[in-house]
């Protein structure tokens, strides 16, 4: 599994359009292959009318036994194994700046 990290802007066709500034997006893919991760993430990116302002990184996602602690993230990670993809994305409100705890780790 791969995660991919991207700035995203909401685009006009986004119903927060007007609300939602600068955020980041965490997209869990279900593949080792990075193109198809990529290709995936950014059609699901687009779909969901988010414009990508830069790819920030692609890292392979640990396994899940070494986080199951962590509940946000093993849901995160189930849902991307049951649906190949999923995405989380922290945004701030326009004029906003977003914080370290608005961030998924």
């Amino acid at each position: 599994m791969l995660m991919l990290k991207y700035y995203v802007q909401a685009k006009p066709s986004h119903p927060q359009f007007y609300e939602v500034g600068t955020s980041i997006a965490h997209v869990f893919v279900n593949t080792d292959d990075a193109d198809l991760a990529e290709s995936a993430s950014k059609d699901y990116l687009s779909r969901q009318h988010w414009q990508i302002d830069r790819l920030d990184g692609i890292s392979r996602v640990r396994p899940r036994g070494s986080f199951q602690a962590d509940k946000e993230l093993t849901h995160y990670y189930d849902s991307a194994i049951r649906d190949g993809l999923c995405c989380v994305i922290a945004a701030c409100e326009v004029g906003g700046d977003l914080k370290d705890e608005d961030i998924p780790k």
